[in-house]
């Protein structure tokens, strides 16, 4: 039986050291690319907002102007739910309906029917599916449905806007 030397302890103290810094490393750059992918999702959500605000706004008091805007979303979404709170959920049969199984989400429909939600009080009226950490809401909408949701292909959802003067009007182009 052999016994260790003071040289042989002293490697093995080494590489288990190593290996724990190795092991830190490679925890800290896990950590730190989670991070970079957080804040690239939520400045590519930011941007979406303005870019949408600021078309919704532009748009609403030229009365029949038409814009088709193509507008890149954050990629972890796969669908863009826009609401006219206006409408009311009781007439729009999709969004609250468990039966159509295409439209049917429970949050959104709880939100929009939350009392207090009005045309002029609404704190949100852009949804995404699976849903945002933040509210996204835009000027006046006004939507032949009472909403309209739309999915999201090549990373961009394409919408037409149309100037109602006091209002914007969403359909799909």
């Amino acid at each position: 039986m052999r016994l260790l030397t003071k040289a042989q302890a002293e490697q093995i103290f080494v590489v288990i050291i190593s290996l724990i810094i190795a092991a830190l490393i490679f925890i800290y750059g896990f950590k730190a690319i989670q991070d970079f992918t957080q804040r690239t999702e939520d400045i590519s959500l930011t941007s979406f907002q303005t870019k949408l605000q600021s078309s919704v706004r532009t748009i609403a008091s030229d009365y029949g102007s038409v814009k088709i805007l193509d507008i890149g979303v954050p990629s972890k979404f796969n669908k863009v739910c826009f609401l006219d709170y206006g409408y009311g959920p009781k007439k729009a049969a999709g969004l609250c309906n468990s039966f159509n199984e295409e439209d049917y989400n429970s949050l959104i429909c709880d939100a929009w029917m939350t009392p207090g939600y009005g045309k002029e009080n609404y704190a949100q009226n852009v949804f995404f599916v699976p849903m945002a950490d933040s509210p996204v809401k835009v000027g006046a909408l006004t939507i032949d449905t009472g909403y309209i949701c739309v999915p999201v292909k090549g990373g961009k959802v394409k919408v037409r806007l149309e100037g109602l003067g006091d209002s914007t009007k969403v359909s799909l182009p």
